[in-house]
C-alpha cells in the first residue's frame, strides 16, 4: 500500500510540474511571435488581407507542449473534444484540459488510498477525470444560449444590410462587428474563413458545425439554397427571423410552466448524496461499513449507480426541447 501511494503521489507531482511548465515555459510565446513575423512580412495592400492571413496562420496545435500535442493528435475522437472547447469559449486548450483531469484524477485517487478504501479512490479518481468536463458542458450550455438568444437580431441586422444595398458578406461583417460575443465571434471566424478563400457555404457550414444550434443550421441551409435557386435573401432572413424570437418565446413559456419540475429534479438529485455526507459529519462511525467492507463498498457503487441512472431518467423527463 505504501508503495502504491508513494507512486501515485510522484506521478501526480510530475504531471503537476509538466503542467506548470507548459502554462510558465511552454512554445505559445515563441509560436505567436513567429506568426506575427510573418504576418509583418506578408505587407498586405488590401483590406481583407491581415483577416485572410489570421485565418490562415489560425494555432491548430493540441497543446504547447510538443509531446503531449503529438499524443493528443493520435487520439481518436478527439476532434470532438476540441468542438467542446470552442463552443464552451475556449478557456483552456486541450493539453491544459488532459493535464488537469489527470492531476484531479490522482488527487482523488490519493485520497482514496489514503482513507484505504478502494470504492472511495475509484469514485474520487472517476470524479476528479469528470469534472473538467462536466466544467466545459456547463460553460458551453451558458455560451450556446447566449448565442441562441443572439442570433435572431444577427440574422436581421444582415436583413437590413441587404436592403441597403450590401452583399451578404458585408452585411455578415457588419452583423460581427456590430454584435457582442458570442455571436461576434463566430460571425467574425466564418467571414475571416470567406475571406481567406473558402466558397460561402462552406464557411457557413463550418460555422453550423461550430454552433451547433438549429437555428444556425437553417440559417447556413437557407443562404445555401438562396445561392443556387436564387429569390430575395433579405425576405427569407426576414421570415427566419420573425420565426427564431417566437420560437425562443416559446421555450421561455415551456420553461416557466415547468419550473416546478426542475426544481424537483434537483432536489431529487441532491437528497441522496446530501444526506450522506451529513450522515459522515455527524457520525462517521455509522456509515464506516461502507467504506471498509466489501459488502459495504459494493452497496455504495450500486447505490451510486442507481442515483445516477435516476439523475438521468429525471433530466430526460424534465428537458423539453421546442
Amino acid at each position: 500500500m505504501i508503495w502504491g501511494v508513494t507512486i501515485l503521489v510522484f506521478g501526480s507531482l510530475l504531471v503537476a510540474a509538466v503542467a506548470l511548465r507548459g502554462l510558465i515555459f511552454g512554445g505559445r510565446a515563441q509560436r505567436l511571435e513567429a506568426v506575427q513575423r510573418r504576418l509583418e512580412a506578408l505587407s498586405p495592400v488590401d483590406p481583407a488581407a491581415p483577416l485572410a492571413a489570421h485565418s490562415f496562420f489560425r494555432d491548430r496545435s493540441y497543446s504547447s507542449i510538443p509531446l503531449l500535442d503529438r499524443v493528443l493528435q493520435k487520439l481518436p475522437r478527439i476532434s470532438d473534444v476540441q468542438l467542446l472547447i470552442h463552443q464552451a469559449g475556449s478557456p483552456c486548450n486541450m493539453g491544459t484540459l488532459v493535464l488537469s483531469a489527470s492531476v484531479l484524477a490522482s488527487l482523488g485517487l490519493l485520497g482514496g488510498l489514503v482513507e484505504e478504501s478502494y470504492a472511495l479512490a475509484l469514485g474520487l479518481g472517476l470524479l476528479g477525470l469528470l469534472l473538467p468536463l462536466v466544467w466545459l458542458r456547463f460553460l458551453r450550455k451558458r455560451r450556446l444560449a447566449a448565442l441562441d438568444e443572439q442570433f435572431s437580431e444577427a440574422v436581421d441586422l444582415i436583413a437590413r444590410a441587404l436592403r441597403a444595398g450590401h452583399s451578404f458578406g458585408s452585411g455578415l461583417k457588419m452583423a460581427a462587428e456590430e454584435m457582442d460575443e458570442p455571436v461576434s465571434g463566430e460571425l467574425s471566424r466564418t467571414f475571416e474563413d470567406y475571406s481567406y478563400g473558402k466558397s460561402m457555404d462552406d464557411a457557413l457550414a463550418d460555422l453550423a458545425r461550430r454552433a451547433g444550434l438549429q437555428d444556425v443550421k437553417f440559417f447556413a441551409t437557407a443562404v445555401a439554397l438562396q445561392r443556387e435557386t436564387g429569390g430575395n435573401l433579405a425576405e427569407i432572413l426576414d421570415n427566419m427571423g420573425h420565426i427564431i424570437r417566437q420560437r425562443y418565446s416559446l421555450m421561455r413559456q415551456v420553461k416557466a410552466l415547468s419550473a416546478e419540475g426542475r426544481i424537483s429534479a434537483i432536489i431529487l438529485s441532491i437528497m441522496a448524496p446530501g444526506l450522506l455526507v451529513v450522515l459522515w459529519l455527524i457520525s462517521p462511525g455509522y456509515l464506516s461499513l461502507l467504506f471498509t467492507h466489501p459488502l459495504g463498498n459494493t452497496l455504495l457503487l450500486v447505490g451510486g449507480g442507481f442515483q445516477l441512472a435516476g439523475i438521468l431518467v429525471i433530466k430526460k423527463l424534465t428537458n423539453l426541447k421546442v
